[in-house]
């Protein structure tokens, strides 16, 4: 009996995915794509709590030196406006609002990882902002990595604010 090996390798690695279970919000999760959700979700979280204790050095170093910020704010009745940051110099001066965000419990909520690369990440998700009084603020965003050493660097960062 011959076997097609790459057939089997596939059908295994299926049969594997699905006796794990997904444990992402991605349908089609392959076990590749778990464990890149897992490192995702731990250096978000990483970020978040950076930003819960106002570490503007730990959050800039996230960057790489010419690393940007991309923040694009919607408006109900004329055009986004967007403003790039680069640089860390820059993106220092930009995260000092992060040393005043004590009063909020920061968290990002990873929806979907994928290595587009063997050492590059492309990560979509949502900043939620808890206050005190409970609300939540949602900012939507996406990041692209990439790893130096054993460091995922952020290359590029997009936040979506919603304008009034």
């Amino acid at each position: 009996m011959k076997f097609n090996i790459p057939v089997l390798i596939t059908s295994c690695w299926t049969t594997f995915a699905v006796l794990q279970g997904t444990a992402s919000a991605q349908d089609d999760a392959g076990p590749f794509d778990i464990a890149t959700m897992e490192i995702a979700r731990t250096i978000t979280a990483h970020g978040a709590e950076m930003l819960g204790a106002g570490d503007v050095e730990g959050i800039v170093d996230q960057y790489m030196e010419t690393g940007e910020l991309v923040s694009t704010t919607t408006h109900p009745n004329s055009q986004p406006t967007t403003t790039i940051i680069r640089g860390t110099e820059n993106l220092r001066k930009f995260f000092k609002v992060a040393e005043n965000l004590g009063r909020t419990a920061p968290t990002n909520v990873v929806n979907n990882a994928r290595l587009v690369a063997p050492n590059t990440i492309y990560i979509v998700g949502t900043l939620e902002l808890t206050g005190e009084d409970g609300r939540i603020a949602r900012i939507p965003f996406s990041q692209v990595r990439t790893l130096i050493g054993t460091t995922w660097k952020i290359v590029s960062l997009q936040v979506i604010f919603q304008g009034t």
